[in-house]
């Protein structure tokens, strides 16, 4: 579930992705060594806006790799001339999309090198100082839900502690940007605690594989291909949205990839795998689902027919 929130927000570090209602990280491109000093710094004060950091990494990623970017650009104006993108799953539309993504895996692991976990952590920081009421966070939820994260932490240990942030209201939703900070519902934690925890899960799978980053330099990829489109402004607006299929492609996949890690968290922590089933069951009530090429989620009854088959195995 993502948050449509009209907040006023302090600078993002990513796409506000990952949420609760993905496929690996592009060639693995989301394992970074939780090697990283994350201890609280005295002031974020001075640290680069996260943003600007993964945008500039991005640029001089693909400046070194012209040739990858001259093929993946010549790719892209070929899908939009045949097909103006009118027709969403034409092997040339998908081709252009498929550029994108291959062109932003070869560089992930150099971008996330430097747009380090220590920066994205100081970027949650920031964002949650700009981001919370004063009525958000009430003692008796904020401790539950720590409760719980701590839970989860304790069988799968990581460097990075995750952060959960309770929001004022009852809603039934949770989401992650990037860094340490988990953003629940007040609903979230009024669930029977099993499915709770498969929320919390789900969402810190996110933030260990470092999801919305990745998510983010898919976009900035295909923001520099339009770039170079530029002499042609209506080129240049279909390469962009090839850029947004691309990376909305790329965060259903990330949510497959949170189900899976997360239900692999639960039964670490003593909880049932099948609890990640029901709660996506109960989001899914008796709703008739649609999908869209721009989805950042796949359908919930995609999810659960995923994690039906990877059952046995899980199993065996």
């Amino acid at each position: 579930m993502n948050i449509a929130s009209t907040r006023v927000t302090a600078s993002t570090s990513a796409p506000a992705t990952p949420g609760f209602p993905t496929a690996a990280p592009p060639n693995g491109a989301g394992k970074i060594a939780d090697t990283v000093d994350l201890s609280p710094p005295a002031t974020t004060a001075d640290v680069p806006r996260f943003r600007n950091l993964l945008r500039a990494s991005t640029q001089a990623h693909l400046a070194s790799l012209p040739a990858a970017v001259a093929l993946a650009l010549a790719t892209c104006e070929r899908s939009v001339a045949d097909v103006g993108l009118r027709r969403f799953e034409t092997p040339e539309t998908q081709a252009g999309i498929r550029a994108i993504r291959d062109l932003a895996a070869q560089i992930a692991p150099g971008v996330l090198a430097e747009a380090n976990r220590e920066q994205e952590v100081a970027e949650s920081r920031r964002f949650r100082e700009g981001f919370l009421l004063p009525t958000d966070n009430p003692p008796d939820l904020a401790a539950k839900g720590q409760a719980l994260m701590d839970r989860l932490e304790g069988s799968s240990p990581s460097a990075l502690q995750t952060k959960v942030v309770v929001l004022d209201g009852p809603t039934l939703m949770a989401f992650v940007r990037g860094g340490e900070n988990l953003y629940v519902g007040q609903d979230v934690l009024d669930l029977p605690e099993e499915e709770a925890a498969a929320i919390l899960a789900h969402e810190r799978a996110h933030l260990l594989e470092r999801h919305p980053t990745l998510a983010s330099i898919c976009t900035e990829v295909g923001l520099v291909l339009a770039a170079h489109a530029a002499g042609s402004p209506p080129v240049a607006a279909a390469i962009k949205q090839l850029g947004t299929l691309a990376t909305a492609g790329l965060q259903r996949e990330q949510e497959f990839r949170a189900d899976a890690l997360g239900s692999d968290m639960l039964e670490r922590a003593g909880y049932p795998r099948s609890a990640m089933t029901r709660v996506l069951t109960r989001l899914q009530g008796d709703r008739t689902e649609t999908s869209r090429p721009t989805d950042d989620h796949p359908l919930l009854s995609a999810r659960l027919r995923a994690l039906s088959a990877s059952a046995p195995a899980a199993q065996g």
